[in-house]
């Protein structure tokens, strides 16, 4: 099969936190001055997490907002946020909660992964198209302009924007008309087996998942450990990097 384009996923895929919510909350906590245990920091976003849930619910149902990766209004957030800080004993100061809520949106706690730069440089050199496909709200698109993965891709489908979430085959065909290539045409990869691969299949797109930590046993798919692994499973020339298949 000659692959014309491969679509990609963006959170665990090519991106991620550098830090889980409970060191963000700590580091912003810590530039306040205060000092919480981890454990405690940890038990009180479970916390908030299983308190607030309903709430997230009742609101995403009175916006007629299905979708798992909409934003929020900031109103939640504050009130989530003053939760878990009285859960601390911390006084829940306003300029605190912003900069709890903020630091949530600032790219400087995403990272790329190691092997994303160079295996997108390799296939747009070998002519392939690219797209992202992703479930996420507008942040997205902030996070692929701010650590400059946006340059590689001719096309952006985020669920937010699109108005669909993987797996639905929608926000697959929205990439795949912006690309200009047939299903058949296209690979995708990501990191979750019911959005990425069962979605991936939906669309008549070839399913690629990517098991960097070693989540998935066996799956009826083709499975990845590192990006570089693409150019076998996908029969293209090496792109740098190991290159054994998981």
């Amino acid at each position: 099969m000659g692959f014309r384009a491969v679509l990609f996923d963006l959170g665990g895929t090519l991106a991620r936190y550098r830090l889980r919510p409970h060191e963000i909350v700590m580091e912003v906590l810590r530039s306040h001055g205060i000092e919480v245990d981890p454990g405690s920091v940890r038990e009180a976003v479970r916390d908030a997490d299983e308190a607030y849930a309903p709430l997230s619910a009742k609101i995403r149902r009175r916006h007629k907002v299905e979708f798992r990766y909409a934003a929020l209004p900031r109103e939640f957030w504050v009130e989530y946020n003053r939760y878990l800080l009285r859960t601390l004993g911390v006084e829940p100061r306003p300029e605190l909660i912003d900069d709890i809520i903020d630091a949530f949106y600032d790219t400087r706690y995403v990272e790329v992964y190691p092997d994303a730069f160079p295996v997108l440089e390799a296939l747009r050199g070998l002519g392939l198209r690219l797209a992202i496909v992703t479930n996420a709200s507008s942040f997205a698109h902030k996070v692929l302009r701010d650590t400059g993965l946006r340059k590689y891709f001719d096309a952006v489908a985020v669920s937010s924007d699109v108005g669909y979430e993987k797996p639905h085959p929608e926000i697959f065909r929205r990439a795949l008309r912006e690309l200009g290539v047939e299903p058949g045409e296209a690979a995708h990869v990501g990191d979750s087996y019911e959005a990425d691969v069962e979605g991936a299949r939906n669309a008549g797109v070839v399913p690629v998942l990517l098991d960097r930590d070693g989540t998935y046993g066996e799956v009826d798919c083709i499975k990845i450990s590192t990006l570089y692994e693409l150019s076998g499973v996908l029969g293209l020339p090496p792109l740098g990097g190991p290159t054994r298949t998981g």
